[in-house]
């Protein structure tokens, strides 16, 4: 069975908007918001941090794409993150980058001269 320009056009336009809507599942941001919030609020103390990151994991009414958002909330990522794995490295390493930069920055004021 042979298909003409138009059909193979039309089947592949048609097939791309499905795999667009199969992508496309919808987030609670509210619920991401305020799951961001507790991870910003923990700061540079690792206590409430591992709390925070504990309770999204226990959470099993997280889903992959709201783990994956909050992720980028509160990591302020662009990069794709496909996974929880990858989800809660990126949010694991923006606690590390935050904790150093606050040694960093005291150290630094610990030994101006002025």
């Amino acid at each position: 069975m042979s298909y003409s320009v138009e059909q193979t056009r039309a089947r592949h336009e048609e097939s791309e908007t499905d795999m667009a809507r199969a992508a496309a599942k919808i987030v609670d941001q509210a619920k991401v918001a305020a799951l961001a919030k507790i991870l910003e609020d923990a700061d540079i103390d690792r206590t409430a941090f591992d709390t925070a990151v504990a309770s999204l994991t226990a959470d099993k009414s997280l889903r992959s794409q709201e783990l994956i958002a909050i992720a980028k909330t509160y990591a302020g990522l662009a990069r794709r993150i496909t996974s929880k794995k990858s989800a809660l490295d990126a949010i694991h390493g923006r606690f590390v980058e935050k904790v150093r930069f606050e040694k960093k920055n005291a150290l630094a004021a610990s030994s101006r001269p002025w």
